[in-house]
């Protein structure tokens, strides 16, 4: 049986949602965006066959709301608790992805279940680890999967390295 990993939607608070665009769109507009985004999301992870319910990770009590309103099982954050790799770690930690992690940025663009079927065939075939299409690959390009061990400290790369005391 092929595995299925845990799809998980990591989600800012709505208030520091999609900040880049201020200078053309108030905060009104980069809230709804951010909302009718994550709904496109949502509903493409749904419509992928055998893949289970999706889980929204974020700190936003709106997000919440809307996300167990979608059918999804929601991991609350407390506010400005948390950045992106916490946010996926608290994830990971709180559902059963022994099958793996799929991550799919809440504003993906294009979202769609034959896009996020390609990123999991692609990632089927790879070696545990981060997986996903290359960029050129179009739409699913912000869609990655983790098989493997749990998340947690990763090996210094070579930024750290510099800082580890010698052998």
């Amino acid at each position: 049986m092929l595995a299925v990993p845990a799809p998980l939607v990591p989600v800012k608070a709505l208030a520091e949602a999609k900040g880049r665009l201020a200078p053309w769109l108030g905060p009104i507009e980069r809230r709804l965006l951010t909302i009718a985004m994550l709904e496109d999301v949502v509903a493409a992870l749904q419509g992928v066959s055998g893949l289970e319910r999706p889980a929204v990770v974020s700190p936003d009590p709106e997000i919440w709301r809307r996300a167990d309103a979608m059918g999804c099982r929601v991991i609350e954050e407390r506010p400005g608790a948390a950045d992106l790799n916490r946010s996926l770690t608290r994830g990971a930690a709180s559902l059963d992805a022994g099958d793996g992690l799929l991550v799919v940025a809440a504003d993906l663009p294009l979202a769609s279940a034959e896009a996020i079927g390609r990123v999991l065939d692609a990632a089927s075939e790879a070696p545990p680890s981060w997986s996903g299409p290359p960029r050129r690959a179009g739409p699913g390009a912000g869609c990655r999967h983790r098989r493997g061990p749990p998340l947690g400290r990763r090996p210094a790369g070579p930024r750290e390295r510099h800082r580890a005391p010698p052998a």
